[in-house]
């Protein structure tokens, strides 16, 4: 395949494949998200610290704050987990589409490993 044919079946993958990619990365970053929400919950419980009060709802607006803390985080990409998952993820994706557009189908590795 020349390299011009390549590339061709690359963008044709790629368009193909926005839309996954695109469910993919923000998978990867809700998990990210997840994993930071926790991690912050656990900190805050380290600490004597109250930002919203021991009245009524503080808690719910502390696991609020960190709810929204760990989003923005995460969008941000603050521990670098969503695209350590994202990367081989998408290569895997792109792979695959440019395999079925060559009219190949990916070798299952579930199978090939048993």
């Amino acid at each position: 395949m020349t390299p011009i044919e390549q590339m061709l079946t690359t963008q044709a993958a790629l368009q193909k494949t926005g839309p996954q990619l695109s469910k993919l990365s923000k998978a990867c970053t809700g998990l990210e998200a997840s994993f930071l929400q926790t991690m912050v919950s656990q900190m805050r419980q380290g600490t004597s610290a109250v930002h919203f009060g021991e009245q009524f709802g503080g808690d719910m607006f502390n696991g609020m704050f960190d709810d929204t803390l760990a989003d923005i985080l995460a969008q941000k990409n603050a521990l670098g987990v969503s695209q350590a998952m994202y990367t081989p993820l998408a290569s895997r994706v792109m792979q695959q589409a440019e395999l079925s557009l060559k009219g190949r189908t990916a070798p299952n590795t579930e199978e090939s490993t048993h």
